[in-house]
């Protein structure tokens, strides 16, 4: 039996392939990725408003509700953006795969 490793994240949001010539090298900076980690029940029934983070994909950010500040949110933007239901595979196929194959490309 064949091992099929499904994705949970949309094609378009999934990196393309890198070859000779995709000018990998000439992005040295560091990219960050974020997954947030589902609600706990204990968040899930807190009843003191709106959830205190909110994901866009789309857009790669991250809005953090602030209780107590003089600052309701704070908006940050990264790389990529994942949702709590993406699977070790999507944070692997985005985060990662291009930096291991690039790797083992310079090692042999």
């Amino acid at each position: 039996m064949e091992a099929k490793l499904v994705s949970s994240v949309p094609p378009e949001k999934r990196p393309r392939s890198y070859g000779a010539g995709s000018g990998i090298d000439s992005d040295k900076r560091v990219r960050v990725t974020v997954r947030v980690r589902p609600p706990t029940r204990a968040e899930q029934k807190e009843e003191d408003g709106p959830p205190f983070i909110f994901l866009d994909t789309d857009k790669n950010t991250v809005i953090l509700r602030r209780k107590g500040s003089f600052v309701d949110f704070t908006e940050f933007q990264f790389d990529a953006v994942l949702p709590s239901t993406a699977l070790q595979v999507d944070v692997y196929n985005i985060a990662a795969r291009t930096i291991v194959l690039v790797s083992l490309t310079l090692t042999i």
